[in-house]
């Protein structure tokens, strides 16, 4: 067992079921993802390539009238049976094997089974079985479709041979050799099974995953096979519920599985209880904090597989708010569940965070906290010195994401961002100003992330938090600042509309130290989250975000820092200008425009030339659509259109020729009109 003992074979464990159990279409309904922001990293502001289309997922075979009888196996084997598991086997009697609540793995050396990367350095076989009552089919063709499809185990998946439809140990099953890379990059070739029960094995089902590296599947893939086809399915031992210390009978039902790190957000109704399950094992310490609504006083427990308290004095209720359990060592390897019930039968809401010990951590008292959504303003309070209000949103990697702090009173607000497991997005917590913050950071995964607002120095006070939605229209230049450029710097115009947040991403060379500035009509726009004097100047580079006060043209200006340590100096730089509404940003010469076109079905901008200059303008598609360019004067007359000329999903090129000195107006759109079609635009005026 000792050499089971790393986390990810926990997290391999619990993700290989579900996986199983929603490949074949599970109860619960896949978290709808939306469009993917077309935004390159806040580090790197040069536009990343255009991904090339993802692949169509394997094909799902039609099942064989007459499937393939099982092979013999040609090495000797020894025995193996889990009864926790529900299943037995047989497997080389020189390998090794290891076992974790069901969830065995076979190796061929023992130090394989201690390895974070199955299959990276030698043979690793996985096994694992679970219930079909939540199955939507039991034809394991398609579940192992779904299963390679989905699988965890390696990357880029490719099948090169199946899935066949065999018989395993007169089970119905489905078998596929696969090939993908290790995350090192190791070539690999795998063995993938899924048998349903028959018999005793009624209503179970196994899959089976052997992983070696591909320069040695002339050696291992037999023995993947030999295994393989020794499975049968049985049932699994049963789990006796008891009564213990637990502050309701039994175990009660769980709503889900947590991993260390989760952050989950629960309700318990009147007279009830709510439980979460999780994984540990023997020695481990965890904290577990549960804070509640103001409606909850949360009494919390944490039972083991008989339902028995493993908690010292038994159930928890030392606050009125948030109920902290820390350091907690877990008595054996096993399932644990978490129980929250309102004390006197109360109902109500919470938020609950498991971590290793020392990496969670509970907000001060006197900091509120809730949920916010992109597009949404919540405001808040910071009551007391030391206290964090806490707001969380779900998020999908890449989105560029910006949010405004408004403070009242005497808050000087310190803001932060952390994902699930409580770890900060960024290098340090910001405080750029002595009232209002702002933000703009790229999400890294899929996920909940929290943003975090307290008070510098203790102060206190009460802010408005407005988290923008995604950035969907951006713009990429370089640039150089000389000594002539030092004092009145260079300008980044748009024309915004009352409400739209629009961000700069300034990146100096080194020995290059920028401020920014908002200026609409020639003046400089005060009170948006800078000293009008200074301008937004942080050292490394510019991260600014606002929100338009009213309809106008703006410009951002980007010059060189008014510090005396960094006076006059001169240089080149990369930016970014970001906005997640219709705004209308000027283009210029070498510009390259990144976007997703919105519920108005175009994006537009602005370009301005002088006579005899000619316009080149260059659309490629990311997703599937037909790109429309046109060029339209002030009035909104059409001077040129290209559509149609490559086909969807091509290249569009405009060239336009300007007779006089103006400014033209560009639009790109679908021509079925529709929103979400992403693509790359590059400029160039020669």
């Amino acid at each position: 067992m000792k050499n089971l003992k790393p986390f990810v074979f926990i997290v391999l464990s619990a993700l290989l079921l579900g996986l199983f159990l929603a490949a074949c279409g599970g109860k619960e309904e896949p978290t709808p993802q939306p469009e993917p922001t077309a935004v390159p990293p806040t580090t790197a502001p040069e536009p990343t390539d255009v991904p090339a289309p993802t692949e169509e997922p394997t094909a799902v075979p039609e099942p064989t009238d007459a499937p393939e009888p099982t092979e013999e196996p040609a090495a000797a084997m020894t025995d193996l049976t889990s009864a926790e598991g529900g299943f037995s086997l047989q497997y080389p009697a020189d390998w090794y094997t290891a076992d974790l609540f069901g969830f065995t793995i076979i190796a061929s050396a023992e130090d394989l089974l201690d390895t974070a990367e199955p299959g990276a350095e030698g043979a690793v076989v996985m096994v694992l079985s679970g219930p079909t009552d939540e199955f939507e089919s039991d034809d394991p063709l398609t579940a192992l479709n779904m299963a390679i499809d989905e699988s965890i185990v390696g990357n880029d998946m490719e099948v090169v041979d199946g899935p066949t439809a065999v018989t395993i140990q007169g089970q119905d099953a489905a078998v596929a050799t696969v090939k993908g890379t290790a995350d090192d990059g190791t070539p690999q070739t795998g063995y993938m099974a899924l048998i349903i029960g028959q018999g005793d094995g009624a209503g179970r089902a196994g899959i089976v995953i052997g992983m070696a590296p591909a320069e040695m599947e002339d050696e291992f893939l037999p023995i993947f096979k030999d295994i393989a086809n020794t499975v049968a399915i049985t049932a699994a031992a049963e789990v006796e519920s008891g009564g213990g210390a637990a502050a309701t009978e039994g175990i009660p039902e769980s709503q889900g599985f947590l991993l260390y790190g989760d952050t989950v957000s629960g309700e318990v109704a009147a007279g009830d209880v709510s439980a979460w399950e999780f994984i540990g094992l023997e020695g481990e310490m965890i904290d577990i904090v549960v804070t509640p609504d103001d409606t909850l006083d949360a009494v919390v427990n944490v039972l083991d597989e008989s339902g028995a308290s493993i908690l010292e004095n038994g159930e928890v209720d030392d606050n009125f708010d948030t109920e902290e359990i820390l350091g907690l060592t877990l008595p054996a390897d096993g399932t644990y569940y978490i129980v929250v019930r309102g004390f006197a039968d109360g109902g109500g809401t919470y938020e609950l965070t498991i971590g290793e010990a020392g990496a969670v951590t509970a907000p001060p008292a006197g900091g509120d906290s809730g949920g916010i959504a992109y597009g949404e303003t919540v405001s808040g309070t910071v009551s007391e010195p030391g206290a964090i209000s806490s707001w969380t949103f779900t998020a999908v990697s890449g989105d560029l994401v910006g949010l405004v702090v408004k403070v009242f009173g005497d808050l000087d607000a310190v803001i932060d961002m952390v994902d699930a497991g409580g770890v900060s997005l960024l290098e340090t917590t910001r405080d750029t100003t002595l009232g209002n913050e702002n933000l703009l950071v790229e999400i890294p995964a899929d996920g909940d992330y929290t943003i975090q607002v307290a008070g510098f120095e203790d102060s206190t006070g009460s802010f408005d938090l407005t988290l923008g939605y995604p950035m969907s229209n951006s713009v990429f230049a370089s640039a150089e600042l000389t000594e002539d450029e030092v004092d009145a710097g260079q300008v980044y115009p748009f024309i915004a509309l009352a409400g739209n947040m629009v961000g700069i991403i300034v990146s100096p060379e080194e020995g290059l130290d920028t401020a920014v500035l908002v200026e609409q009509d020639g003046v400089v726009v005060e009170g948006i989250g800078y000293a009008a004097e200074r301008g937004f100047d942080t050292l490394d580079g510019e991260n600014y975000v606002f929100i338009a006060p009213e309809d106008g043209v703006y410009q951002f200006v980007v010059k060189n820092s008014v510090d005396t340590e960094f006076g006059g100096n001169t240089g080149t730089y990369d930016v970014g200008l970001h906005s997640s509404g219709n705004t209308i940003f000027e283009l210029a010469d070498q510009d390259t425009t990144v976007a997703i076109t919105d519920g108005s079905g175009f994006v537009e901008y602005a370009i301005r030339g002088l006579a005899g200059q000619t316009l080149t303008l260059k659309v490629e598609p990311y997703t599937e659509f037909d790109a429309v360019v046109m060029v339209t004067d002030a009035d909104g007359n059409l001077l040129q259109e290209e559509t149609d000329a490559a086909g969807a999903g091509e290249i569009e090129t405009l060239t336009y020729t300007f007779d006089e000195e103006a400014t033209i107006f560009i639009q790109v759109h679908d021509a079925a009109g529709a929103a979400g079609a992403v693509y790359v635009m590059t400029v160039s005026l020669q």
